[in-house]
């Protein structure tokens, strides 16, 4: 299994982290540029955050590759003020299950936010080790630009792999 992280597009200013904000014009031309990208590449799926700007860009994308969307609230960004470390590493690891159980000979692609996707894959490195100094550690050091794709690959013999972190060259 491949999975595909990748990060929405540029929102609006205006609109700040709340969950309707949308993408701008930018965010747009991001979204067809990454969408144009994936077409290269198989995707059998996508999954799709719920908040505005995500979801917009999945749109822009599956409309490009002619794939469906799945709304995944599990994808919505972490929110550190409601959401405790246990919360989010329950949440990472419900992703992880879901998507070995349900996916395990397919290319995923799943629109997210840059909170999430770093805390996905940190479980996916980390797994049973990961704890609130390692994920401090991530926020500081990895970050995620706007449609940057990150690619993980399941393998039976390692578990999970991380093949690429942030590929943004696409912009």
């Amino acid at each position: 299994m491949i999975v595909y992280f990748v990060r929405h597009a540029e929102r609006l200013k205006t609109g700040g982290r709340n969950p309707k904000s949308p993408i701008s014009e930018t965010g747009f031309n991001q979204a067809r540029s990454v969408g144009e990208r994936l077409k290269k590449v198989q995707i059998d799926v996508i999954y799709s955050s719920s908040y505005e700007r995500a979801k917009q860009t999945a749109e822009v994308i599956s409309k490009i590759i002619n794939k469906p969307i799945e709304l995944w609230d599990h994808l919505i960004e972490a929110n550190s003020e409601k959401e405790s470390f246990d919360d989010l590493n329950k949440r990472s690891e419900a992703v992880l299950v879901h998507l070995l159980e349900h996916h395990q000979n397919d290319s995923v692609l799943c629109v997210s936010h840059a909170s999430m996707i770093e805390f996905i894959i940190a479980k996916m490195v980390f797994g049973e080790h990961l704890n609130p100094q390692i994920m401090q550690d991530i926020k500081k050091h990895f970050w995620t630009t706007n449609t940057g794709i990150s690619i993980c690959e399941f393998r039976e013999e390692e578990g999970w792999v991380l093949r690429t972190f942030n590929d943004s060259s696409h912009l």
